[in-house]
Parts: structure tokens; sequence; C-alpha cells
């Protein structure tokens, strides 16, 4: 396909020279525009400026390099999908003008604070995993987030997750979070991984009717407690805990993975829990009885 604009010819030009990229580094649509753009593992400490040339690119691939900000992309107001992971960034900035955006990747950065996001109303997917942050904040405008990945930060609370009835997915595993809470208006959540935090105690998990997946490894948590609302559970992960008892499991009937150290029960437990989980279903509903 020709480019017919010259501003995005010039830009090509001298990105394929300063970058030594081919022709598979750039997609053209039927109109001749750049719409995805690939300048991943270049070596980079900025953001090219030749960017801005491309108005309606709509897919921008900056992963592995060595960028310190985020800076020179106002102008790409059809962008969708921006990967930013495993560079340098400290801070999230020079968004504001995406609003189209739907994907935001700053994974293994260097980020503090989640700031600089909120008028990303049509994001549906972030991931801030491997960064520094500690707290959870500045996600009130995104309505329609679907996919939040905020494992191994240092985030010691969950919040900030009160407007959020469209996710499907949270990770925040890898933290220092001791208590399940502030999750009572995911009601559309399906997965939640909570592996390798500090949490003592099953809790805080009543509203989320439609969840189909809980993890909750290599925590500290001893007791099988407070999952009777969750009837579309499916798979529930407790290895690593010490759990001594098999309980509070009866009215998970639509359960198909149960995966716990099986070393912390009883003998007679032990040998129920090797029988599969149907008979550890009926155990827990004779224990009710």
């Amino acid at each position: 396909m020709v480019i017919n604009d010259l501003i995005q010819k010039d830009a090509i030009i001298k990105l394929k020279k300063d970058f030594n990229l081919t022709d598979q580094a750039f997609l053209i649509d039927y109109k001749g525009n750049i719409t995805r753009l690939w300048l991943n593992n270049k070596g980079l400490k900025k953001i090219p400026e030749e960017i801005s040339a491309f108005l309606h690119l709509r897919y921008l691939y900056l992963y592995h390099n060595q960028i310190v900000e985020i800076k020179g992309l106002e102008k790409l107001k059809k962008l969708k999908n921006l990967y930013l992971q495993y560079n340098k960034i400290k801070k999230i900035e020079g968004l504001g003008t995406l609003s189209n955006l739907t994907l935001l990747d700053l994974r293994r950065n260097e980020i503090r604070r989640i700031v600089g996001i909120n008028r990303l109303s049509q994001l549906e997917r972030l991931y801030l995993n491997d960064n520094q942050i500690m707290i959870m904040e500045g996600l009130e405008m995104l309505s329609h987030l679907k996919y939040l990945i905020l494992r191994g930060n240092q985030i010691s609370k969950i919040e900030g997750l009160h407007n959020l009835p469209e996710l499907k997915a949270l990770s925040i595993a890898k933290n220092k979070i001791k208590r399940i809470e502030g999750l009572d208006n995911l009601i559309n959540l399906e997965l939640l991984d909570l592996s390798e935090n500090q949490i003592i105690r099953i809790e805080g998990l009543g509203n989320l009717s439609q969840l189909n997946v809980l993890k909750l490894t290599r925590n500290k948590i001893t007791n099988i407690e407070e999952l009777k609302g969750l009837v579309q559970l499916r798979v529930l992960n407790l290895e690593d805990n010490p759990i001594s008892k098999l309980e509070g499991l009866e009215g998970n009937f639509n359960l198909r993975h149960l995966y716990l150290d099986s070393s912390y029960l009883s003998k007679k437990e032990q040998n129920m829990y090797k029988k599969g989980l149907e008979a550890v279903i009926n155990y827990c509903k004779n224990l009710e009885n």
C-alpha cells in the first residue's frame, strides 16, 4: 500500500534510518495510513517524536526499551493499545488525550503511583504488575475496566475499586495484603488472585456471585470459610496455607478443582482429599448436618 501523506512518509524514512527498521515494523491500512508500529527492543531512551505523525495509529509497541518518560503521544487520539512494559518509566503521564485507549501495559517499570489515567474512560485492560506501587488509587473513572493486574507491587490494602462494576479479572498477588476487603462492588468479577500475601482469613467475598477462580496460595490461612455465596466457583487454590480441616465447601456444588496442602490435615481427611472433590464436598455436607 502506497503512503501519499508526506508527513507520514518522512517520519517513516527517518525512523527506518535511525533505528534500522524494515517495512515489517509498519502496518498500513487500505487508506495508506500507519495503524501499527513496532519499536520494541530498540534501546530507546525516549519516545521518538516522529511517532506523532501517525495520527491513525491504533497499536504502538514500545516494550523492552529504556524509556524513562511517556511523552509525545498527545496527537495519537485513535490509539487503542499501548505497550510500554519493560522500560524505566517512573510516572504515568502524557496520556490525557488518548480517550480511545482500551489497553495500557506498563508492566516491569519503576512506577510508584497510579496517576494520570483518569481520562482513559474506555480503558478495559490495565497491567501494572512488577512496579513499586504502594496504594491502589486513581482508578475511580475507569468504569469500563475489565482486567486489572497489580501483581508484584508493595500494596498493603485493597481499596479504590468501588467504581469498577465491569471488572472480570483482578490480580493483586505478591503484595503485602493482610485482609480481603474492598471488593463488594465487583459483582461481575470472575477471577481473583491474592496469592503470596499475608492474609490469615477468607472473608469479604460475599458479593462475588460470578467468581469462577479464586487463588489464595502462599498466605497464612488456617480455615476454609465464607465461601457459601460463591455458587459459580470452579477453581479454588489454597496451596501452601496451613489449613488443618476440610470444611466450608458444602455450598460450592460447581467446584471442579481444589488445591491445598493436605499435610496439615488429619489422616482421615488426607484420605478423604485423595478420594477426590466429590468426596470432599459430601464430607463437608455431613459435617454441617
